[in-house]
């Protein structure tokens, strides 16, 4: 960003850092939250691109039109992807408290519109081609546009960049791994159980992600007492 937001405590982070006592990421209820909104993300956009060219298939769709469509779904990410961090960041400037605005901005432009096009994916995409290349860019929208917020929780919740350091690695392989379990599930349960059912499980996950980014600032326990100050 051209101008991000100062996340580091005053007046200085250094002695903070130095100073701060060690933490386990597996004790963190920070890590564990963040880590399972990163794996309802992982979980919904990757069982999406899984699923969709069988799903258009199935529909008697032509290969060249489901590639357009996981085109949409991927296209649509770049724009996504940077607003989420630029509508949190503007959040904070005009006032909301920081870990509030990234849970916010997760949970509801993120996670509902992610969630919510999923599951009326399978019911509206059959009407016409036009419609379902609209329900894949909304199915889509939603999760990279979180990816801001799960990038900047840890470090807003414990005001310490070498605490939030120690947290990504549980992070990162919490949450990487619902994109590599949600491509076997999610074939699995179309094959057995069909695409509606699929496609609901997925959008589920999102929503599962959406009820804990709208937690998050509940755990004040978890956040220092004193809050950020901010250029």
């Amino acid at each position: 960003m051209r101008d991000p937001v100062a996340v580091t405590s005053t007046p200085s982070s250094d002695d903070l850092i130095s100073s701060a006592p060690p933490v386990s990421p597996f004790g963190s209820l920070v890590g564990w939250l963040v880590a399972l909104c990163l794996f309802a993300n992982a979980w919904q956009l990757i069982g999406l691109n899984t699923v969709l060219p069988s799903y258009m298939y199935s529909l008697g769709y032509h290969p060249t039109q489901a590639g357009a469509a996981i085109l949409a779904v991927g296209l649509i990410g770049v724009v996504s992807t940077p607003l989420g961090g630029v509508i949190s960041d503007r959040l904070i400037l005009s006032g909301m408290e920081a870990v509030k605005a990234r849970a916010y901005v997760m949970a509801i432009p993120g996670f509902l519109v992610a969630g919510a096009a999923t599951i009326l994916f399978p019911f509206l995409a059959r009407s016409n081609y036009a419609t379902l290349l609209l329900m894949a860019i909304l199915a889509g929208w939603g999760v990279p546009l979180t990816n801001a917020s799960i990038g900047a929780l840890p470090t807003d919740m414990l005001q310490s960049p070498g605490r939030a350091g120690k947290l990504f690695g549980l992070i990162i392989l919490v949450g990487i791994s619902g994109g590599v379990i949600a491509p076997y599930v999610i074939t699995a349960i179309s094959a057995s159980a069909g695409w509606i059912v699929a496609f609901a499980i997925l959008g589920v996950g999102a929503l599962i992600g959406m009820t804990i980014g709208l937690m998050i600032p509940c755990f004040e326990q978890a956040m220092p007492a004193k809050p950020l100050e901010r250029k």
